[in-house]
């Protein structure tokens, strides 16, 4: 998305925590202009606070995060400023697949599973993407999401002179296969039953 602004002159930022905005959203937007928030791990509750918004939620079939959050956590993800999962990852690392898992979903459950949960999945100012779509489909689903936003109409041009072809190279440049040189597909043993 960062391109995508970019081409597009809006300002965007990151954040995946409520303390890295104040805990105020609305006024964190307002008073650095921000005109893209991407917000992982997102909390409605401070969603809902924003004056006027139009945004889009990606959403991951809860079986699958909690699978890929088990081995994320126990082999690849950076735990720099991230104390809790320097000791989560010691303990994963001794118990068998089926305890590890069982850990970490409690180890995400009030970061990610219980914010699900409280979504407003309903909210018109909201388009919800599943993850496997995007991921299946990312050309059609990003051209969805930003027409949703205003940022790509339907003539497939926005004012800045942002258009599909554009969109497409970025998703090129950043997809899966180009980013990791293999295809989505995974060992197979990540899906053995436990």
């Amino acid at each position: 998305l960062k391109e995508v602004c970019a081409a597009c002159q809006l300002n965007t930022v990151n954040a995946h925590s409520a303390d890295l905005f104040g805990f105020d959203l609305n006024r964190y937007m307002n008073e650095n202009q921000i005109h893209l928030l991407s917000y992982t791990n997102a909390d409605y509750q401070f969603v809902r606070s924003i004056e006027s918004y139009r945004g889009f939620h990606v959403v991951r079939d809860p079986r699958d995060l909690i699978i890929s959050s088990y081995f994320s956590h126990l082999y690849s993800h950076p735990t720099t400023g991230w104390e809790a999962l320097v000791e989560h990852r010691k303990m994963l690392k001794h118990l068998s697949k089926s305890g590890g898992i069982l850990l970490d979903i409690n180890f995400i459950k009030a970061d990610v599973l219980d914010k699900m949960g409280s979504w407003n999945y309903s909210d018109p100012n909201i388009l919800e993407i599943r993850m496997e779509l995007l991921t299946r489909h990312p050309l059609e689903e990003f051209e969805r999401i930003l027409s949703f936003l205003g940022i790509m109409d339907k003539a497939e041009t926005h004012s800045s002179g942002f258009d599909r072809a554009q969109l497409s190279e970025i998703l090129e440049k950043y997809s899966f296969k180009k980013m990791t040189g293999r295809n989505h597909n995974l060992p197979s043993e990540i899906f053995r039953p436990l």
